[in-house]
């Protein structure tokens, strides 16, 4: 699994080219950038509110667990806004552990673990270890007094 500073670190250039589309009032170019890091999700559970002009601009597309009729897509975003912003949740609940649950076409980033927001990518990963340590300790435990 990828980490959030290694995510940072990759996308980086893509950021700033998408920054500087926005500063030239170029909405559609990073839109377009934002597409090849981040496409729009597919599948039975993708809810599609349609514009005006049918075109991916100005839709609102989530993704919502068929069970628990909660916004969630393990594999990608599960809202994109119709301004282009790309965010991740699990259960209701800002969330991704690898990377940015907020893109904006700005460039802007913002992390999320569970709903919380993390200052940094860094921070985030040491959450994640966090739990993914406490999740490989708790499976050790056994009860003993049966």
């Amino acid at each position: 699994m990828t980490t959030a500073v290694e995510w940072e670190r990759n996308h980086a250039g893509n950021l700033k080219a998408m920054a500087e589309a926005m500063a030239e009032n170029d909405p559609y170019l990073a839109d377009e950038i934002l597409n090849k890091i981040v496409p729009y999700p597919e599948g039975e559970n993708v809810h599609v509110e349609s514009s005006t002009d049918n075109t991916q601009a100005g839709r609102l597309v989530e993704v919502f667990d068929p069970v628990s009729n909660r916004i969630d897509n393990p594999n990608g975003p599960a809202v994109i806004e119709g301004n282009g912003t790309r965010k991740w949740f699990r259960a209701g609940l800002k969330h991704n552990a690898s990377g940015p649950a907020v893109i904006k076409l700005t460039g802007e980033i913002k992390y999320y673990y569970l709903g919380t927001q993390c200052k940094t990518a860094a921070e985030l990963d040491e959450i994640v270890a966090k739990a993914e340590r406490h999740y490989e300790n708790s499976t050790h435990i056994h009860n003993v007094a049966d």
